[in-house]
């Protein structure tokens, strides 16, 4: 979220995440290129979501964001 500097001087910000600790976390994963890349989601959900420390809501999500030189870049 972007608040212009203006709001911080003229207007009552208020930061509504309280004393929640959880994160979301933005992890890029890197698949040889000619891989499946509904294996590759199919497999990244399945590790995550088996991990203890993960929360069930908001749900975990894995998405295709590009090629790169030496991979397909996913972001989970």
């Amino acid at each position: 979220m972007l608040i212009p500097n203006k709001d911080f001087i003229t207007e009552r910000v208020v930061n509504w995440t309280g004393p929640d600790e959880s994160t979301r976390l933005l992890l890029p994963v890197g698949a040889a290129h000619g891989s499946d890349i509904a294996r590759v989601h199919q497999l990244l959900l399945e590790a995550v979501r088996g991990h203890a420390d993960i929360q069930p809501t908001p749900a975990p999500s894995v998405y295709f964001v590009g090629m790169r030189e030496s991979s397909l870049l996913t972001r989970l």
